[in-house]
């Protein structure tokens, strides 16, 4: 069902136009101002088909900013509906660092992977850990691995 809407979306001459300021770098709609492209006048589940559409057409580095926390989630939860939760995620830090979508917004950064990253606009004032210290921070466990209790809990620690 969702594979029948997106072709048409998709298929429209607004988003074929879309692709073909991307391509140019032309101004309006999509104003591009140094690396990044300002998105304005759209609403509602639209969002979701845009940031898909431009995703699947090979811009795939994309950090999406809206003005509340609400609307990060309904764009997640569009985004994971059609295409999936592998590489999207939602940039929510707050004073713990405990948080999950947090946690992976910073490996899809720090790994140089395709993403596409939601957050809100006050979120963006919190200070995160460097990039280099996060990646040596990261501890990647696969199944069969085999490691010390104590080494485990060493490196979690540090």
């Amino acid at each position: 069902m969702f594979s029948e809407i997106k072709k048409k979306i998709y298929k429209s001459d607004s988003f074929q136009k879309i692709i073909e300021l991307l391509s140019e770098k032309k101004t309006p709609p999509l104003n591009v101002g140094g690396k990044g492209i300002t998105i304005s006048n759209i609403n509602g589940s639209l969002i979701s088909f845009l940031l898909d559409f431009i995703y699947s057409k090979g811009f795939n580095k994309i950090f999406y900013i809206v003005s509340d926390n609400e609307k990060v989630n309904y764009i997640k939860d569009d985004l994971s509906i059609l295409i999936g939760d592998k590489n999207i995620s939602a940039f929510t830090p707050e004073k713990s660092y405990d948080n999950e979508d947090t946690t992976k917004s910073l490996t899809l950064l720090s790994e140089n992977k395709n993403f596409i990253i939601i957050s809100a606009v006050d979120k963006l004032s919190y200070s995160v850990v460097p990039k280099e210290k996060y990646s040596k921070s990261l501890l990647h466990l696969k199944s069969g691995d085999e490691f010390l209790f104590e080494e485990l809990v060493q490196k979690l620690e540090e």
